[in-house]
């Protein structure tokens, strides 16, 4: 695997840029959308994950340092998720000025997206908007709610055009999919505008505003 990786703009820690695995191109910040798995396999598989989870260091040094990932190419932290919100903010501080392309497994939503971005994370994943999504857990760019609170669909995205009952009338499975779909288009959605924030120098007023 040959990686290379180009920065076009920066507004603080935040990125916009590329990374080339081989021939494939994927535009940073980037969003692994494990509702289409194969589109992202080469870069999963070029991906060194380690077995041991990177929030262990601190916990059980010697394990987590025969254990860790490995990645040449990229910093991979995963089990942020167990760490309260401070304690995820000064782990990547420590990290965010090194050159590699940072990746969050399974710590993204809507929500927070900006702030990881601005924080100076390049990868995120649609891990937890799936999982939420089969707990009948629906977003928007800035809040969540269980669908069966809902009168009706704040959003103009593929799933929701079928309105609300066709929603919540689908059976278990199929409802599930369809949440996932919507959660995942608020995600892409919510990268590209931080992107546009990113490019005229305004992400941090942007996430200002959202706290």
């Amino acid at each position: 695997m040959v990686l290379s990786m180009l920065l076009t703009k920066r507004d603080g820690c935040a990125r916009i840029g590329k990374i080339v695995i081989d021939s494939k191109e994927f535009e940073l910040p980037l969003l692994i959308d494990f509702l289409k798995k194969e589109e992202f396999e080469d870069l999963l598989n070029s991906m060194d994950f380690g077995l041991s989870p990177y929030v262990i260091k601190d916990i059980d040094s010697k394990r987590f340092d025969a254990l860790k990932s490995r990645d040449e190419n990229f910093l991979i932290l995963t089990g942020l998720k167990t760490l309260s919100p401070k304690r995820i903010v000064e782990e990547i501080f420590k990290l965010v000025k090194n050159s590699k392309p940072i990746y969050t497994p399974a710590l993204a939503t809507p929500i927070n997206l900006p702030l990881l971005i601005y924080l100076g994370i390049d990868i995120v994943d649609n891990i937890l908007p799936i999982v939420d999504a089969y707990n009948g857990i629906y977003y928007t760019n800035d809040s969540k709610f269980r669908l069966q609170n809902l009168k009706s669909l704040p959003c103009n995205c593929p799933v929701c055009l079928n309105g609300i009952d066709a929603l919540k009338n689908s059976e278990y499975e199929e409802k599930s999919y369809l949440i996932a779909l919507h959660n995942t288009y608020v995600m892409k959605s919510q990268i590209e505008l931080i992107k546009e924030t990113i490019r005229n120098e305004n992400l941090r007023n942007f996430v200002e505003a959202k706290a």
